[in-house]
Order: structure tokens, then C-alpha cells, then sequence
């Protein structure tokens, strides 16, 4: 099970902190599908044939302004080996898509709407819509000077990558293997998500993150509150690992899920009480 909408949040004790929205396009690396193509139409002789397309691009989503935008593209054309001698100097064995910054806004069917900057020579206009798995986009990019290729993207499958950027309300670990989530409340009832830190406001790269552990912020993105890790414990009792440290006594939900296998593991700490440490060496029994 994907965290494609929103993150429910459970009670706590007596109380409850409701739910924490997240939309339903969310921020982050996003990968390409296996087995997608694009229709390139173009070159001298103006032709059309269906392309691979492979790579992946960073989203950012601000829900709060309904606006949404390509931080970096990785997006790639998956040729067949050119014929030996190659009839002429391209295509290559692979060529990056030239896309300069994509923004955007959100519709209210919850689609964003992606378009090139003014002054652009490219002209772009793309669909990204959630879907079970991911997302997908539709809609048509025309690079411009000097190819002059038109590119049609017809329902391109676009999955939840294995990294997670900063502020991101998921930390991914385990190369997207386990999804972790966060919701708190403090002593006046305000609630909130754990994020993703990072160490550069600037960098989208940035997360502190490992292959197995990442740190989470509550209210600063300068003030990290949660180490919490997933460990691989199977050579030893058959089970994956959780551990988790939080310098904080706002209450929270904690969860953990093995997108593998759809088990979910919580764990909370009442409103203002001093978080444990958290050790549970018998979390995910699902090795390897």
C-alpha cells in the first residue's frame, strides 16, 4: 500500500490528533515504470516512432499555495543500439530529455497541470495525476531549438522512487522497501507531520538519510526531533529491525509499513510524556 492520499493518524490515549492531509500528490523522486514509451515525432524526414522513456524526476507539491513544480529532471530516451557503422551521429544509446523548470498549478480533481516557463523556447504541457501506484502523466513536450522533436506522453507510469527529499512526509528506506510516517501533537493541541531533514536548504539531494535510517523535523526544518531506523536483523532472529530516538515529549504515531507485504507496525508516545527509545527487534517478520 502506497501513501498516495493522506496519512491516518490513530488515537492517542483518550484523545486524538484527527488526521494530518497530505496531498494527494506528494513531493518527491518519482521513477519511471518499466516498459513505458514516448511517441517522438520529428527529424528531417518528419516521422513518429514510439521511444523508451526510463530515469525519474523530483516533484515538489506545496498543497497549502495549490501549486506544484519539476525541481530536477532525469528523465531519458532508451534507444536500441544504433546500427555498426551507425547511419549517422545519433541517436545515442540514450539521451536526457532537455526540460528547463516545470511549474505549475493543482487542480481540484487533485491533477497538476505543468507548463515550460514564459520566455521558454520549449512548449510543455503535461498531466500528473495520482494513481494506485504512483502517478501517471499525460500530455505533449516540444523541445524547441534546435531538434525540434514533439514528444506525446500517453498514461506514463510513474512510481514512487527509492529516495526521499527533504521535507518530504515519507522517509523511504530500504531502497523504498519500508515507508515511514509521522504524526504528532503537542501540549495545545496543535498537530502536525514529521519530515524529512535535510542538511541544505538549497539542495534537494540533501536528506539525512541512509540506506536504513533517516532523521524526521516536527515544527523547523532546523530542528530535527527523530533518528528512526529500520534494521536488517534476518541473519540473526529472522526479522527486520525498527529503532527509533526522539529528543521530544509532544505525543506521536510512529508508523512503519513494508510496502512488500502491506504489514504496518505503529508506535506512539502520550502527550507529553519524554519519548523512549524504541527497540523492537521482532518488527517485520518478513526475511528476506
Amino acid at each position: 500500500m502506497r501513501h498516495v492520499a493522506t496519512v491516518a493518524v490513530l488515537a492517542l490515549g483518550v484523545g486524538a490528533l484527527g488526521q494530518a492531509e497530505v496531498s494527494a500528490l506528494r513531493s518527491g523522486q518519482y521513477e519511471v515504470g518499466e516498459g513505458a514509451v514516448v511517441e517522438r515525432c520529428g527529424g528531417i524526414v518528419w516521422q513518429c516512432e514510439d521511444v523508451g522513456l526510463g530515469g525519474y524526476l523530483w516533484l515538489e507539491v506545496d498543497a497549502e499555495a495549490r501549486t506544484g513544480r519539476i525541481l530536477e529532471n532525469g528523465l531519458e530516451l532508451q534507444f536500441p543500439p544504433p546500427a555498426d557503422p551507425p547511419s549517422m551521429p545519433f541517436p545515442t544509446d540514450d539521451d536526457l530529455l532537455r526540460l528547463e523548470a516545470l511549474v505549475g498549478t493543482l487542480r481540484e480533481d487533485g491533477s497538476l497541470e505543468l507548463v515550460s516557463p514564459a520566455g521558454s523556447d520549449q512548449t510543455v504541457l503535461w498531466t500528473l495525476r495520482p494513481s494506485e501506484a504512483g502517478l501517471t502523466l499525460n500530455g505533449d513536450y516540444d523541445e524547441g531549438c534546435c531538434d525540434r522533436f514533439v514528444y506525446t506522453f500517453t498514461d506514463v507510469a510513474l512510481e514512487p522512487g527509492s529516495a526521499s527529499m527533504p521535507g518530504d512526509p515519507v522517509l523511504r528506506l530500504h531502497d523504498g522497501r519500508f515507508e515511514v510516517t509521522l504524526a504528532w501533537e503537542d501540549a495545545g493541541g496543535t498537530t502536525g507531520i514529521g519530515r524529512v531533514a535535510g542538511t541544505d536548504p538549497d539542495d534537494i539531494t540533501s536528506a539525512v538519510t541512509s540506506g536504513d535510517s533517516g532523521l524526521l523535523w516536527f515544527f523547523s526544518a532546523a530542528n530535527w526531533e527523530m533518528l528512526v531506523k529500520v534494521l536488517d536483523g534476518c541473519a540473526l532472529n529472522g526479522h527486520y529491525w525498527v529503532f527509533a530516538a526522539s529528543a521530544t515529549n509532544v505525543g506521536y504515531v510512529l508508523t512503519v509499513e513494508d510496502t512488500s507485504t502491506d504489514q504496518v507496525r505503529t508506535y506512539t508516545n502520550p502527550v507529553g510524556t519524554a519519548a523512549p527509545a524504541l527497540t523492537d527487534t521482532a518488527a517485520f517478520a518478513s526475511c528476506p
